[in-house]
């Protein structure tokens, strides 16, 4: 997984095949829409790595061990203490909201989608057909995908979702393990970039136009997420579990969506405080 614009956080060890592969954070790095194999070497302005454990090197060259020296914005040794800061998906929470603004679906033992009040009997949804994306701004919204039994997720509950479209666009709440595999070269998306650490006026935001993604939104998956071709997202991923690929030449490029850090989900209900109570309000 190599990130943009953004933190990677992980809970226990990283293991990378290069220690080049870390992100150098830099003031002076380019805000394009640039892949990392296309610079001399990778550096991003946002990019911060917050490690529970610690970071090993997979293909050392060498001379050089599997523990080399890392940059000043790698952060080691962070579990338990301080911590690593993980925003929390609520099951119950995401299931209701899910059940009444979005869409819900039980995924089975055969990776096939079930909607709402499905009968026994259904055959089921093939998950490409129902996720994919036809064009920039087909956004799903919230798409809540349940355990094979409708329970809170737990090691012999947990489904398999291949996801296979070429875009998805929305935010993707897999209660199992994914298998990301898009089958082709995504789309051209335009976005904007965080704002310089300094501010946090609109106006600072650098406009850049991202090509080849396959998700804008968020993939989430309480298990694993294992990649199975290369992949672009713009927006963020979460797993619950780890997240590896099938070879060191596949992996998954995210690019972060500032607007995610803000609480702006677009998908969901926005949450305010009624003026002079303490009434929340949809």
């Amino acid at each position: 997984m190599l990130a943009h614009w953004g933190d990677q956080r992980v809970l226990g060890d990283l293991a990378v095949q290069r220690v080049e592969d870390l992100v150098l954070k830099s003031n002076s790095a380019s805000v394009t829409g640039q892949s990392y194999d296309q610079m001399l070497y990778a550096q991003d302005r946002w990019t911060e790595y917050w490690i529970g454990g610690t970071v090993s090197v997979i293909s050392p060259p060498p001379g050089q061990g599997a523990n080399p020296p890392l940059h000043e914005n790698v952060h080691l040794h962070q579990y338990p203490t301080p911590g690593v800061r993980l925003d929390q998906w609520d099951y119950d929470s995401l299931k209701k909201i899910a059940l009444r603004w979005g869409t819900y679906y039980r995924l089975d033992r055969m990776g096939q989608l079930h909607s709402q009040g499905a009968s026994d009997s259904d055959q089921g949804i093939a998950p490409a057909d129902a996720l994919e994306s036809q064009a920039i701004g087909d956004h799903r919204g919230l798409v809540f995908i349940d355990t094979v039994d409708g329970q809170p997720p737990l090691v012999d509950n947990m489904g398999t979702l291949v996801l296979d479209t070429d875009y998805f666009e929305g935010l993707l709440v897999v209660q199992g393990h994914m298998v990301f595999r898009p089958r082709a070269a995504g789309k051209s998306v335009p976005v904007l970039s965080p704002s310089p650490p300094e501010t946090q006026s609109l106006g600072t935001r650098v406009p850049v136009q991202l090509s080849g993604i396959h998700v804008n939104g968020l993939l989430y998956a309480a298990g694993a997420i294992k990649i199975e071709r290369s992949a672009r997202l713009y927006g963020a991923m979460m797993a619950g579990q780890s997240v590896t690929s099938i070879g060191t030449g596949t992996v998954i490029e995210v690019w972060y969506n500032a607007d995610l850090a803000q609480g702006l989900f677009r998908g969901l209900p926005v949450v305010y405080r009624a003026p002079g109570t303490w009434l929340a309000k949809y």
